[in-house]
C-alpha cells in the first residue's frame, strides 16, 4: 500500500534557552505574537499562537521538573520570554529537552552565558603530591593509585593485569 507523505501545516519557531540558579528561561523569537496558547507542566512545556496566517506549535519534554505555578511569561514587539523555575536549584541542566538527539530550531542563548574564570591562577609547576594533600587534610582512608616507594610494587602491578579470555 502507497501511504502518501506526512506534511505539517505547522512551524516550529526558533527557541534560545539559558539557565541560571534557579529557573529556566526561553526566548521564542516571533515577531508581533499578541495571542498565544502556553501550557506548562512539571516536565513538559507546550506553545502554539498563529502570526501572519503561519501557525507555529512547540512541544518540549523538559530535561528537569520545573514549578509550573511560578512560572512567568511576557511578550515584546520580537519575543515571547517565559520563566520556568527549577525545583531543584542550583542544579544545572545539560541541555533543554529530556532526549539527547539535537534539535535544529533550539538553540543556547549565547548572550547569558557566564563566563567561568578560577578564583585565583593556578601553577601547575607548585602543585602538591598526594601524600601531602592526605596529611594536609587528615584523610586516611584514601589510597593512591600509584604506589608509593614504602609500598611494596607488585601490588600496584596486580591492578594493571589483563584478562584475555
Amino acid at each position: 500500500m502507497d501511504c502518501p507523505m506526512l506534511i505539517g501545516n505547522l512551524r516550529k519557531p526558533r527557541i534560545y534557552w539559558y539557565q541560571t540558579d534557579a529557573e529556566i528561561v526561553i526566548r521564542i523569537m516571533l515577531h508581533d505574537v499578541d495571542d498565544y496558547f502556553l501550557s506548562v507542566r512539571t516536565d513538559e512545556f507546550e506553545f502554539s499562537t498563529s502570526v501572519d496566517g503561519v501557525d507555529y506549535y512547540i512541544y518540549l519534554h523538559l530535561f528537569g521538573a520545573i514549578t509550573a505555578e511560578k512560572t512567568i511569561h511576557k511578550t515584546t514587539g520580537r519575543e515571547v520570554t517565559v520563566y520556568l523555575p527549577k525545583v531543584q536549584k542550583w542544579t544545572p541542566w545539560p541541555r533543554l529537552i529530556y532526549s539527547s538527539k539535537a534539535c535544529p530550531h533550539i538553540f543556547v542563548d549565547l548572550d547569558h552565558l557566564a563566563s567561568i574564570k578560577p578564583k585565583k591562577e593556578i601553577d601547575w609547576n607548585e602543585r602538591e603530591d598526594f601524600a601531602t594533600f592526605k596529611r594536609r587534610h587528615n584523610i586516611s582512608y584514601i589510597r593512591p593509585d600509584v604506589p608509593s616507594s614504602d609500598e611494596d610494587e607488585s601490588a600496584g602491578e596486580e591492578n594493571n593485569m589483563i584478562f584475555d579470555f
